[in-house]
């Protein structure tokens, strides 16, 4: 018997074997990239919110607010659950913005950081503004 007959269906034993293991790196890396991207995101969106609050001297919670929601929107994370929180601080001006931000993973294959509720992605931004 020619050795090409007696290997003939090796490869497919190989690729049985082996295909588990690609499809969980394919899997975790697409995951990983989706919560890399929201935790990102987030983190921008409350730095965004902690700069528009310290353009008044006051300090403005509501326009601060409405900066990260627009920036998470703009980066099309709108239908995702946020909770968004701005504490203004005394003189000079401190403006803190905290994002919690629940997201749906896109596969779901492998774990991600979660508060026990889903995965979630959290930033918090201080700045302060010119007394």
């Amino acid at each position: 018997m020619s050795p090409r007959k007696q290997s003939r269906g090796v490869v497919a034993i190989e690729f049985a074997l082996l295909l588990p293991v690609f499809l969980l790196l394919v899997l975790g890396m697409i995951d990983y990239g989706w919560y890399f991207f929201c935790d990102l995101s987030v983190s921008n969106a409350a730095r965004e919110g902690a700069r528009a609050g310290t353009t008044v001297p006051s300090g403005d919670s509501q326009k601060a607010k409405a900066t990260v929601l627009a920036y998470l929107q703009s980066a099309g994370l709108a239908p995702q659950p946020t909770d968004v929180s701005v504490t203004i601080g005394a003189v000079p001006t401190s403006v803190t913005v905290d994002v919690s931000m629940h997201f749906k993973p896109l596969v779901g294959f492998v774990p991600l950081p979660s508060d026990g509720s889903g995965p979630l992605a959290h930033a918090r931004a201080v700045m302060m503004g010119v007394p």
